[in-house]
């Protein structure tokens, strides 16, 4: 009731009851006042997302705070929102600090300790168990690599025993001696990997196959085709300093010729490459044609020198016979002078990466890149040789048994909750194995044992290993089909965290390391780093298995199709892992939300999408940011976690997920 109301009716009561009206009014008023402060202070605990907060711990260990530090110098809300572009709002500090990715620098991390045990560790210079040796294999590598040594001299002698002169052209060029001396004597193969096999009861079998060695020189052919003249000008000097060259030997093979030799030959024998593979006999009938250089008394030669009989039958085989058949009609076009320049200036450029610090540093660009990448180059190779065992030193410092224990069991949540939610698809059917247990982990952890084999089971005795690289690699002559067929090998080189076998994966020692794993951290750090290697690799194994079905495969292109326009196995990989990851999260994680220090307003939930994302984050050298954004938003528990509006980027009204 108004004051003025009050005023003009007071004549119609009486005294008693004007002050009982009174009385009534202050009380009003009183309530009034109190319930306004109680919305007030409501309001205010409340807070604008509507729920009270709870007096959440926060833990103070040394891996949360380790792992609270790099995420308050990587999270930037003032970039983005999260749920406009989460990436950015994760990435940014990260990215603009730090050339390397996050998982890189976790390796080069990791690998730095490795090396610091490897170097400790007692090898005796003979007789030297398999993990010694893969050890010393290693040590020679990194010594390379830091400047500890320097191997040109003897890259230089062993490159004149296959008669390379380089820069200087060879004043009698024997190509086809060089190309078998190479590859068998010096395990140098540039263009060819070249294997004989002999048997007392079948004819002869030599394999022509472009492997790893082309794929390093046509990676650095293809960069530096991008690159500027001066650039790609740059790097031929250094190796012509290197090697010896002198502006005044007429001798000396110049720029020029080494960029034509890449355009008319490089160029052509790339495209052949491109083609489809099979194994193919390469008919003798052609290759031995008349008029054809080499001739076919050339082929017997050289064969002959390998113990092979000039009136013994031989097959000639390959994978890749457009390539082939493409390099001999490059050498009969150009001849034999120009096909030299070719294949000197290949096996110069393989051959500098086992001789000296500046060499490979030339290589790979930087000194920084060449931290990463040779050092992924030293440790496959020396898995080659020792297996798994050239883990041993730092599985043995680093991962303690209690830390191994918490890891597999974080393995064996997310597999369990992945296959929960895989027998939930409408095209699952259990006669389709994507991994042969679901209910356990222990071939995933094999790497952590140390053995000395790797994923092929067999076990080779190599020779006691020295101190120059070049003569390690040489007299280890790890077989063609070991190179070509290990994929741990292949996972190493090309630093992967997990390599994908038929019916399981298996988990390498680097993706416990931190930020992926510490052992006093909370479980949405664990399950956002570890965790997600382990998904991602059900995943792969996953469409690896199920891609192979009509049915499965429409259902798998039409999921990516809706997420980015076109069938995208990655895209599909990072979303099924996402869901079963976060299922696996929920199933793990106890009711008290455990906080990190400084970051007490994330919950739970929020900083497990912010380790997953975290863990993608790459550096200042990287080609995207949509790594976390396409899977992210598709998943409505991420929307859930930070309340992302409908239609929002990162909340979109089609969900798109596959299962």
């Amino acid at each position: 009731m108004s004051s003025w109301h009050v005023t003009c009716t007071i004549s119609y009561f009486s005294q008693e009851k004007r002050q009982r009206y009174q009385i009534f009014n202050d009380v009003t008023k009183t309530v009034a006042l109190i319930a306004s402060l109680a919305i007030v202070i409501i309001i205010i605990i409340l807070g604008p997302n509507g729920t009270i907060p709870i007096d959440h711990p926060t833990c103070t260990t040394e891996g949360c705070t380790l792992y609270a530090q790099r995420l308050l110098a990587s999270l930037n809300a003032s970039a983005a929102d999260p749920c406009y572009n989460f990436k950015e709002f994760v990435c940014d500090g990260w990215k603009r600090r730090n050339a390397y990715s996050v998982r890189q620098n976790m390796t080069v991390t990791a690998l730095d300790a490795l090396t610091e045990l490897a170097h400790s560790a007692h090898v005796p210079l003979k007789g030297q168990t398999t993990a010694q040796k893969g050890l010393a294999f290693f040590r020679s590598c990194d010594a390379v690599l830091k400047k500890d040594r320097n191997e040109l001299a003897t890259v230089k002698k062993m490159l004149a025993e296959a008669k390379i002169e380089w820069p200087r052209r060879p004043t009698q060029p024997d190509v086809l001696y060089t190309l078998f001396y190479s590859s068998i004597r010096l395990r140098w193969s540039p263009i060819f990997n070249i294997e004989i096999e002999t048997t007392d009861t079948y004819a002869t079998r030599v394999f022509l196959m472009p492997h790893e060695d082309f794929d390093l020189v046509a990676r650095k052919y293809t960069s530096l085709k991008k690159a500027e003249a001066t650039e790609r000008r740059a790097y031929f000097d250094v190796l012509g300093d290197e090697f010896g060259a002198s502006a005044a030997d007429q001798t000396v093979v110049s720029f020029k010729e080494v960029e034509n030799s890449g355009q008319v030959m490089l160029e052509p024998l790339l495209d052949a490459l491109a083609k489809e593979r099979k194994p193919t006999a390469i008919s003798t009938a052609w290759l031995y044609r008349p008029g054809a250089d080499p001739s076919k008394a050339r082929w017997q030669s050289v064969l002959a020198s390998y113990g092979v009989k000039g009136n013994e039958t031989v097959i000639y085989e390959t994978e890749t016979l457009p390539f082939v058949t493409e390099f001999f009609n490059l050498w009969a076009r150009y001849g034999e002078a120009m096909i030299e320049v070719l294949v000197s200036w290949c096996t110069v450029q393989v051959a500098a990466l086992y001789a000296n610090q500046r060499l490979v540093a030339n290589y790979y660009g930087t000194q920084d890149a060449a931290m990463l990448r040779y050092g992924a180059f030293c440790l496959s190779k020396a898995y080659l040789i020792a297996g798994f065992s050239v883990f041993s030193p730092y599985v043995g410092e680093e991962v303690t048994q209690p830390d191994r224990r918490d890891v597999e069991d974080i393995a064996l949540s997310v597999r369990r909750a992945f296959h929960a939610r895989l027998m939930t698809w409408e095209h699952y059917e259990p006669e389709r194995t994507v991994v042969g247990d679901w209910d356990s982990v222990s071939f995933v952890f094999r790497p952590f044992d140390g053995e000395d084999m790797g994923v092929s089971n067999v076990t080779r005795s190599y020779p006691d290993m020295g101190e120059s690289l070049a003569e390690n690699w040489r007299n280890a002559a790890v077989p063609l089909e070991i190179i070509r067929s290990d994929k741990a090998y292949a996972a190493l080189k090309s630093l992967k965290l997990h390599v994908l076998l038929d019916y399981d994966f298996l988990l390498l020692p680097f993706a416990a390391a931190f930020p992926y794993y510490h052992p006093n951290a909370t479980r949405p750090m664990k399950y956002g780093g570890v965790g997600e290697e382990v998904a991602l690799a059900l995943s792969e194994a996953f469409l690896d298995t199920y891609a192979r079905f009509d049915d499965a495969k429409k259902a798998i292109d039409s999921a990516s199709i809706c997420m980015t326009g076109a069938p995208d196995s990655h895209s599909n990989l990072e979303a099924i892992a996402l869901h079963a990851l976060f299922d696996a999260f929920n199933n793990a994680s106890s009711d008290k939300d455990v906080r990190l220090p400084g970051l007490e307003d994330y919950t739970a939930s929020q900083i497990f999408f912010v380790a997953s994302c975290y863990a993608k984050c790459s550096g200042s050298s990287g080609d995207t940011d949509e790594d976390c954004n396409v899977a992210f938003r598709y998943v409505s528990a991420f929307a859930d976690a930070f309340k992302c509006p409908p239609l929002t980027y990162m909340n979109p009204a089609d969900p798109c997920h596959l299962f």
